[in-house]
């Protein structure tokens, strides 16, 4: 499988070199100093210059991925836990102490599997939904801040810039 590849000075996005190799041709090269090398598809070096369309179109999917990802640490991804999670939502802001336990059924099977108190499953279910909601509108907002960037950039450095997002930090405490 043949890699195709650019060098490109991170500063001012000017394309050094642009080469191709067998798999990991990418990996092998020497890169200088301020220089940084970027896997890209062949239908970005293939005609005369540079094209950033496929390597915006890539680094869109791979943002993309990587926010799917990132959310993947804080929720359990398998089919039908959407919608549980959102009906147990609305039971727990729905319910109050004089209820009639049968009209809550996520709460009551909760609170007979796991032994806890309705009052307790109903804290817990709305503590996590909003610090979920919080933290889900910082990835959002941070995935789509990211397209902006990478709509506009010009060049690859400035596209792999676009494309560079430190997922993690949205969930630190300081960033609560």
């Amino acid at each position: 499988m043949t890699e195709y590849y650019v060098v490109y000075d991170t500063t001012t996005g000017e394309v050094r070199l642009s080469g191709a190799g067998s798999a990991g041709a990418t990996a092998n090269q020497v890169v200088p100093s301020g220089a940084a090398v970027l896997q890209v598809p062949f239908e970005a070096v293939s005609g005369t210059g540079l094209d950033l369309a496929p390597i915006r179109e890539g680094l869109i999917g791979k943002v993309n991925d990587d926010a799917g990802q990132f959310r993947l640490h804080f929720i359990t991804d398998v089919a039908g836990q959407q919608a549980t999670y959102l009906a147990k939502e609305e039971e727990a802001k729905a319910w109050t102490p004089q209820a009639n336990l049968s009209d809550f059924p996520f709460l009551a099977a909760e609170a007979e599997y796991t032994g806890m108190a309705i009052v307790d499953i109903v804290t817990l279910v709305l503590a996590t939904a909003a610090a979920w909601r919080r933290l889900a509108a910082k990835i959002e907002g941070r995935r789509r801040g990211a397209m902006v960037e990478l709509a506009a950039a010009a060049n690859v450095a400035a596209l792999v810039r676009a494309a560079t997002v430190d997922w993690a930090a949205l969930a630190a405490p300081a960033a609560q």
